[in-house]
């Protein structure tokens, strides 16, 4: 039975399950977090738990949907699928540096964009940067994850215990294994297959 904890130690205990078993990080190993400005607090915990495990260097970017919906409404059509080259570059720089990568998933304001135009919200999906991303993923050069923002209580179990459920062969990450145990509002196959990184 897990025991009870309080809300700050059970946001930690996410973070260090989606850390130390979701993107399975190395000592020494970049990892980059992808997010929503509303998962702040909890991704702060995960950059702690990170450095705590040995990452060289936690990068950190945020997304906004309010943002986003500006753009859809008023910037001009030809840049809404305008994806930035620094953008692309720092996931081609995870790939070259065999990094980890997690996706904080979870729209913070559903159908913040239902009311817009269908088609500018369609084109408002940073091609060039999907690509990119799927390039990395399909090249098997990046261990990500992508999980909720928002722990299951009941659901966590111990790293260790956890961990130990992961040990048996196959290798690379054996997240997909481990997700029935883990339960953590999670979705992915590590090196198969990726949902693109957030767009602004």
């Amino acid at each position: 039975m897990v025991r009870a904890m309080d809300n700050g130690q059970l946001i930690d205990a996410y973070a260090e399950l989606l850390v130390r078993v979701g993107v399975n990080l190395q000592v020494g190993q970049l990892l980059t977090i992808n997010a929503f400005v509303e998962h702040a607090p909890l991704t702060r915990r995960v950059a702690r738990a990170a450095y705590e495990a040995g990452a060289s260097y936690v990068d950190v970017r945020y997304s906004d949907d309010l943002v986003k919906r500006a753009m859809i409404e008023h910037a001009p059509q030809e840049s809404l699928d305008y994806a930035p080259p620094w953008l692309i570059e720092r996931v081609n720089s995870t790939g070259e540096q065999e990094g980890a990568a997690l996706v904080l998933s979870g729209e913070p304001a559903p159908g913040i964009f239902s009311d817009l135009d269908g088609k500018r919200v369609g084109a408002a999906r940073m091609s060039a940067l999907t690509e990119a991303w799927l390039h990395q993923v399909t090249a098997r050069r990046v261990s990500w994850f992508a999980a909720g923002p928002q722990p299951d209580p009941l659901a966590l179990v111990p790293v260790e215990q956890m961990k130990r459920k992961c040990d048996a062969p196959p290798s690379p990450p054996r997240v997909a294994a481990c997700i029935p145990f883990a339960r953590v509002s999670a979705f992915a196959t590590p090196f198969t297959a990726a949902p693109p990184p957030k767009t602004a």
